[in-house]
C-alpha cells in the first residue's frame, strides 16, 4: 500500500455495551499495527449513543484492557453521546440538499411492506413512499405532531470502492434502498454517526469485520452526499468457533473469549497480541514479537480473505512461550495479586517453578504444595505412594538443611531402591503429584518440618 501524503488515522470504535472479546481485540490490534506500520496513529471512539445498551464501566473497562495490551491511542477518546450538535448539523445539511427527507410510515405499515416482498420473492428494503413528498407537506406534517424518521435519499448509481481485503467493489445503490439516518424518538443510526465520526475525525483506514461490508456502500454513498471524504476500508473475515460460529461472549465454551477472562486467568499481554495478530493475518516469524516488531512487519496484503478459526491451543501454548522469557522482576509483577510475598519474592520458587506455571492456577496449585498443611493426592500419585517401611527409613535419613540428591542418595542406599521407585513415591508424598517442577528447589521450599508431616503420613 503506498503511503499518502495525509497523516495516516486509523480507529477503534467500540460499543460500550459488554465487555471486548477476542474479535474486538483483534479489529483494535489490526487497526493499531497497521496505524504504526505506516507512521500513523490509531483512535478510540466510544460509540455510545444507545444510551439503554451502554454503560460508563463498561467505557472504561474498554480502555483498561487496551491500556493493559499496550494499544495506545491519539488524544482524548471521542465519545458520539457528546457530538449530538455535528450529527444534526450533517442531517440538516442532507435535508437542505435534498439528500435526505422525512418518513412518516408506521411501523406497522413498513412490515407489512416487507413481508409482502419476501412473499414475493423481493429483498426487503423500503419502497420509497415518503421520497415522493414535498418538503412543504412534510413540514407540515411535522408542524402537526407527527413522529418521522430521516431517510437518505440513496442514489440509484453504481457504489465503487477499493476494499484493502476484497479489491474492487461494486454495489448498486438501487438495491439498497432508503436508510434510517435519525429514528422517530430522535437517536441516530450507526450507518449515519459512524460514517460521519470518520469523516469528520480525519480516518484514512478503517479495518473492521466482514460483517459490516454491506453497510459500506451505504456510508460511502452519504459521505459523497456530504463532500467529506471516505476512509479506505478493509473488511477481515470474522474469527470462527470450532463450529463454525462467530466467536463472541454468547457461544464461548471454554471462557476464552472475553479479555477479562483471559486476564483473571492470567493470560499476559505478549501471548494475546501474538496470537492474534497471525488470526487471519500471515507472518512468516513465528517468535514471540513485540508490538513495536509486530507493526513493522504487518501487512494487509497479507491478510486473509477466508474466516479464521480460533485455536485456544494455539493462545495456550503463545501464553506459555511469554511466560517462560519473563524475568525475575516480570514473574512477580504477573504473580503478585495470587501468590504469597513469601514465594512470588522467593528466587528458589521462580528458578523451580516457572517453567510449570503457565496460569494462575497452576500458580496456585504449587504455592499449594509448597505451603498446605493438607495435601491434595491425584490419583497417579495415591498408586505411586510406597509402603509404610518406605516411608519409615525415608524419616530416619531425613535431616536439616538437607538437599534433594542427598536425601534420594541416603533413602535409596537404606531401601535398595533407585530410579523411578524411588524418586516416584518420594516426590508423591511430599507433593500429593507424580509430575511437576524439579524436586530440588520444592523440596527446600517445603523444609524439613513440612517434610516431616507429610512423609509421617504414610508410616
Amino acid at each position: 500500500m503506498s503511503i499518502s501524503k495525509t497523516p495516516i488515522r486509523t480507529r477503534f470504535a467500540p460499543s460500550p455495551s459488554g465487555f471486548l472479546h477476542l474479535g474486538n481485540i483483534r479489529a483494535a490490534l489490526f487497526n493499531w499495527l497497521l496505524a504504526k506500520s505506516l507512521g500513523g496513529t490509531m483512535l478510540l471512539r466510544i460509540e455510545d449513543t444507545d444510551a439503554n445498551r451502554s454503560g460508563d464501566n463498561y467505557a472504561a473497562a474498554i480502555e483498561d484492557d487496551l491500556s493493559w495490551l499496550g494499544l495506545d491511542w491519539a488524544g482524548t477518546p471521542i465519545q458520539q453521546s457528546q457530538r449530538t450538535t455535528e450529527y444534526n448539523q450533517a442531517l440538516q445539511t442532507l435535508l437542505n440538499n435534498e439528500k435526505a427527507y422525512h418518513c412518516f410510515c408506521s411501523p406497522e405499515a413498513l412490515k407489512a411492506e416487507r413481508a409482502r416482498q419476501l412473499q414475493a420473492g423481493q429483498p426487503p428494503r423500503y419502497s420509497g413512499v415518503c421520497a415522493r413528498g414535498s418538503v412543504q407537506e412534510a413540514q407540515r406534517r411535522l408542524n402537526n405532531g407527527e413522529p418521522a424518521v430521516v431517510r437518505f435519499r440513496m442514489p440509484a448509481t453504481e457504489i465503487e470502492f477499493n476494499d484493502i481485503v476484497y479489491g474492487s467493489m461494486n454495489f448498486d445503490g438501487g438495491d439498497i434502498g432508503d436508510f434510517v439516518l435519525r429514528r422517530a424518538d430522535g437517536t441516530f443510526s450507526f450507518f449515519f454517526v459512524n460514517a460521519v465520526d470518520d469523516a469528520l475525525c480525519g480516518v484514512t483506514h478503517v479495518l473492521r469485520g466482514a460483517d459490516h461490508l454491506a453497510n459500506t456502500p451505504r456510508q460511502v454513498a452519504l459521505l459523497s452526499a456530504l463532500m467529506l471524504k471516505f476512509p479506505t476500508y478493509g473488511h477481515v473475515p470474522l474469527i470462527n468457533d470450532v463450529d463454525g460460529r462467530p466467536l463472541s461472549k454468547r457461544n464461548d465454551r471454554d471462557g476464552m473469549s472475553s479479555l477479562r477472562d483471559l486476564r483473571k486467568k492470567g493470560y499476559i499481554p505478549k501471548a494475546i497480541v501474538n496470537y492474534l495478530a497471525r488470526l487471519g493475518h500471515t507472518i512468516a516469524d513465528n517468535q514471540l514479537l513485540t508490538l513495536a516488531e509486530l507493526a513493522s512487519i504487518f501487512n494487509t496484503e497479507a491478510l486473509s480473505k477466508a474466516p479464521s478459526k480460533y485455536d485456544g491451543a494455539q493462545l495456550a501454548h503463545r501464553q506459555k512461550e511469554a511466560t517462560l522469557i519473563l524475568d525475575a522482576a516480570e514473574w512477580r509483577s504477573w504473580l503478585c495479586s495470587v501468590l504469597p510475598a513469601t514465594l512470588v519474592d522467593n528466587p528458589v520458587f521462580y528458578e523451580g517453578a516457572r517453567e510449570n506455571i503457565v496460569l494462575f492456577k497452576e500458580a496456585k496449585e504449587w504455592a499449594a504444595v509448597v505451603d498446605a498443611e493438607n495435601l491434595q493426592f491425584t490419583e497417579a500419585a495415591q498408586q505411586a505412594l510406597a509402603d509404610a517401611n518406605f516411608y519409615h527409613a525415608a524419616l530416619a535419613e531425613l535431616q536439616d538443611d538437607m538437599e534433594w540428591k542427598s536425601f534420594c542418595v541416603r533413602v535409596g542406599s537404606v531401601t535398595g531402591k533407585k530410579g523411578r521407585e524411588l524418586f516416584l513415591p518420594l516426590r508423591a508424598a511430599l507433593t500429593g503429584r507424580t509430575d511437576g517442577p524439579v524436586m530440588g528447589p520444592l523440596f527446600t521450599l517445603i523444609g524439613k518440618k513440612m517434610a516431616h508431616a507429610r512423609i509421617c503420613q504414610h508410616t
